[in-house]
């Protein structure tokens, strides 16, 4: 846990920006507290803070939308009622006792296949709606939703794991995360505040190295806690061949 105030005067003074003892205020500690949000939402989108990936339970359908419904208003069908995740990171249809996973696919890939069969892929964007009505005000008429889609039915529940968004800090803010990205944000800040001030081309590459060996870091520490990101789909049980003699992966 670092607080937001103490993480921006520890980068203006690497950068030689602030002299030490010297208050960073005013317009400097406002555009570097919106770097940082930039900073820590790509992180988050690129999967580096891992302990932030979440998985929720739904039942099936064809088209899911994320969106995060106004105090008093009705769920449309196949809404899941929450703000729509940053990325998917992965989705998969329960077939018995365990999770088939599902591959991601281009939208247009999708497409191409048979839709009336088994799912066996699935595709996730966001867009923006207009808001109901008798929920819209002068300053908001749209929000934000996501939309995942799937290549067929399912006739068992799918299990979703995604990002979660991360709050929008202020000065004043603690960032609870691990203290082991604390030196992956400050070197990120680092960096982008070099390129915002267009410093020195030497400091802009000197920032960008710290800042990739920091992020090599957390990924190698990542990659033990994610042995295995894909293989063989049907191998975990011995009535993997039975199910798939009705349901081949092939078919589509």
């Amino acid at each position: 846990m670092i607080a937001v105030n103490e993480l921006i005067q520890k980068a203006y003074e690497a950068l030689n920006m602030t002299g030490l003892g010297e208050a960073t205020d005013g317009t400097m500690a406002k555009s570097a507290c919106g770097e940082l949000n930039e900073l820590i939402s790509q992180l988050n989108s690129e999967g580096y803070i891992s302990h932030m990936q979440k998985f929720l339970d739904v039942s099936t359908a064809k088209v899911l939308t994320f969106r995060k419904l106004k105090q008093g208003e009705a769920p449309q069908p196949h809404t899941i009622d929450m703000e729509p995740p940053e990325k998917i990171e992965g989705v998969a249809r329960k077939m018995g006792n365990r999770y088939l996973p599902l591959n991601p696919k281009d939208s247009i890939q999708l497409f191409m296949k048979n839709q009336n069969t088994i799912p066996t892929s699935w595709n996730y964007g966001r867009d923006f709606e207009e808001l109901p009505t008798e929920f819209a005000t002068l300053d908001e008429t749209h929000r934000e939703i996501g939309v995942l889609t799937l290549d067929g039915n399912s006739t068992t529940p799918l299990r979703i794991w995604y990002n979660s968004k991360m709050p929008k800090y202020n000065l004043d803010s603690k960032i609870y995360l691990s203290d082991l990205y604390n030196n992956m944000l400050f070197e990120g800040l680092k960096f982008r505040l070099a390129k915002f001030h267009d410093l020195s081309d030497s400091k802009k590459a000197e920032c960008e190295t710290d800042f990739k060996t920091a992020c090599n870091l957390i990924k190698r520490n990542n990659i033990t806690q994610r042995m295995l990101q894909s293989g063989a789909a049907l191998c975990g049980s011995y009535e993997d061949a039975y199910v798939n003699g009705f349901c081949p992966t092939q078919w589509g």
